[in-house]
């Protein structure tokens, strides 16, 4: 996601210069990727994108950098929000997710969060259907 780029290079300047703590630059990053994560899987179009990181770029302040950042991004209405935890939740539960860019990352971090004894090498994992693409009578029954 290139158009992040202006406010990546601003905060590890600001990071670098400003004194932003590397936990305070971690959290932002993070902020950053559940913002782009939750508008994909809601479908909220990315052609703004451009335009929202521009606007952050220039209303950027080194200053409660993670308060700034959480609330710029909850300011955002239309195709510039930041979905809610009740819309994410229900387009994963309601929206197809596989082909998108964001369901990979979404699956390794879930995985990843479990912290299982045995690390897996998910650099060459891929995604597969759990379900038929089409459902039939007897898959309807089960579910």
């Amino acid at each position: 996601m290139t158009t992040a780029n202006p406010l990546l290079l601003c905060l590890f300047d600001a990071h670098d210069s400003e004194g932003i703590s590397e936990s305070d630059l971690l959290h932002c990053l993070d902020l950053i990727i559940s913002f782009s994560v939750r508008r994909a899987a809601c479908n909220v179009p990315s052609n703004s994108y451009n335009k929202i990181f521009l606007q952050w770029v220039r209303n950027f302040t080194s200053d409660r950098v993670v308060d700034w950042l959480t609330e710029q991004m909850m300011a955002g209405v239309g195709t510039r929000r930041w979905p809610t935890d009740e819309e994410f939740r229900l387009a994963l539960l309601t929206q197809p997710q596989y082909g998108k860019k964001s369901t990979r990352q979404l699956l390794v971090a879930l995985e990843e969060s479990h912290e299982h004894k045995e690390r897996v090498d998910l650099a060459n994992a891929t995604i597969e259907h759990v379900l038929p693409q089409t459902l039939n009578e007897i898959w309807r029954q089960e579910l």
